[in-house]
């Protein structure tokens, strides 16, 4: 459907007050990847290098003169830097979400750039033109396009850098449903990019195994919450089979009570992994660690529902 002529006007005036092009489509087709081939349809021919900004961003103005001039390596196909935020305090959601989200940015990217296989982020990240026609540009059938578009590119052999350094600053989800609704998104768009490229992934031979493993491993865990439920499936039919006096098993006892401490070593290693990192980048306490673990462990079930739907056939990430 057509934007909202209250939201567009005022942009639209804005743009042309301050000399910059604005493009207005009459659908919504393609969503985001859409938006961005359309634009790119109207970009000067000689325009190069193609930065992705989102529109609640406010960027810092060195973020070109101090990102464009690694693209004097020719081979580097996209940079990116890390995604920031300006209402971190409005809500206790808010606080907590910055944290679990800044592992990312301060863990997983610094270490996956050692290896070339960083991920687009949808924003505050550049593109060189040539290597993304080269590929085809954004995919409009795909709700996580800068993840997929990175498995394309780096699948043609094209470089990518990890700047990690804050440029600008948009907004987190203040509210809970808002913050379920990415989530729902963004385990969608994984599994729809970990079935479309699954052989590429397992194995192609444009990428690096290290590059392939990453990815693979980054749409798999959209999937995490499924075996997180199955262990606890299984720990609470022992125990009631237990308090009902009718145990599931009769053999060795001891070790099938074993599986009881499996969440508690999942919960420990997952505190230890994301607290060290947390607390060398961003100080964080180990109080501060388990809220953030908490609102991540929350959306755990979000997980399940979107993720399972791109297998079963759907195209659109319907909450």
């Amino acid at each position: 459907r057509p934007t909202d002529e209250a939201c567009r006007a005022p942009v639209e005036r804005f743009c042309r007050d301050n000399g910059f092009t604005y493009i207005h489509r009459s659908n919504r087709r393609g969503y985001k990847a859409g938006a961005l081939n359309n634009a790119l349809k109207f970009t000067p021919a000689d325009v190069e290098i193609i930065s992705v900004i989102d529109a609640d961003y406010h960027v810092e103005p060195e973020y070109l003169r101090e990102t464009v001039g690694y693209f004097i390596d020719s081979g580097l196909g996209f940079l990116q830097t890390p995604q920031d935020y300006r209402n971190v305090h409005q809500s206790f959601l808010t606080r907590q979400y910055y944290f679990a989200d800044g592992f990312f940015y301060r863990a997983i990217m610094p270490s996956r750039n050692e290896a070339n296989a960083i991920s687009f982020c949808g924003t505050m990240g550049l593109v060189r033109r040539e290597a993304l026609e080269n590929v085809g540009a954004w995919a409009e059938d795909h709700v996580t396009e800068d993840c997929e578009l990175s498995v394309r590119l780096l699948n043609a052999r094209w470089r990518s850098l990890f700047i990690p350094k804050t440029f600008g600053k948009g907004l987190i989800p203040p509210t809970f449903d808002a913050y379920k609704k990415q989530h729902h998104r963004w385990a969608f768009g994984g599994a729809k990019v970990l079935r479309a490229h699954f052989g590429k992934l397992l194995f192609g031979r444009g990428m690096t195994f290290r590059q392939r493993f990453d990815f693979f491993i980054s749409c798999l865990q959209w999937f995490d919450g499924i075996y997180t439920v199955i262990i606890a499936g299984a720990v609470a039919a022992i125990a009631i089979g237990e308090i009902r006096g009718a145990p599931i098993e009769v053999y060795h006892r001891n070790e099938i009570a074993l599986l009881g401490l499996v969440p508690i070593f999942l919960l420990i290693d997952g505190f230890a992994r994301l607290h060290l990192p947390l607390r060398r980048s961003m100080n964080l306490s180990m109080w501060g660690t388990v809220k953030a673990m908490v609102v991540w462990y929350a959306i755990k079930f979000v997980h399940i529902s979107a993720a399972r739907k791109r297998p079963s056939g759907l195209k659109v990430p319907v909450v």
